[in-house]
């Protein structure tokens, strides 16, 4: 989950960040050894005041592969989250000059325009349907 934020400069905004599961499972640490983990990118501008304990300073990718120029952290889930369930960490971010439209990342796919291609490609389709079945050619040998 991407997230932004707002406040002038000098002001400290607190922003959470996470991840769901989506499902259909339970991720179970305890059984895998693996929970869910998330790199988090600091955008220019804005200086990191505060992070909860389950985040890590990920430097030059020493946790998770990320950028090595960027100010990156590794946060990670507790042994146990159910399907559905929402995981968030609370940063505070320190705005250090106002910068319009500068938030975290949205690492997701753009689903409006995934909807918009999907919903051209079916009209698409049922005009093909149609037109197809309008225009019945007999074959005489």
């Amino acid at each position: 989950m991407g997230a932004t934020a707002a406040g002038a400069a000098g002001a400290t905004v607190t922003v959470p960040l996470g991840a769901k599961n989506n499902g259909p499972a339970t991720l179970d640490r305890t059984q895998s050894g693996y929970g869910v983990g998330a790199l988090i990118t600091i955008p220019a501008g804005v200086t990191v005041a505060s992070f909860p304990d389950e985040c890590f300073l990920n430097t030059r990718g020493s946790i998770i592969k990320g950028d090595p120029n960027a100010v990156q952290y590794a946060c990670f889930t507790d042994d146990i989250v159910p399907a559905g369930e929402t995981v968030a960490w609370k940063f505070g971010l320190k705005i250090d000059e106002a910068t319009p439209d500068v938030g975290l990342p949205i690492t997701g796919p753009q689903t409006a325009l995934i909807g918009a291609v999907g919903a051209v490609l079916l009209a698409g389709g049922v005009a093909f349907f149609v037109v197809s079945r309008r225009r019945r050619t007999r074959f005489e040998a």
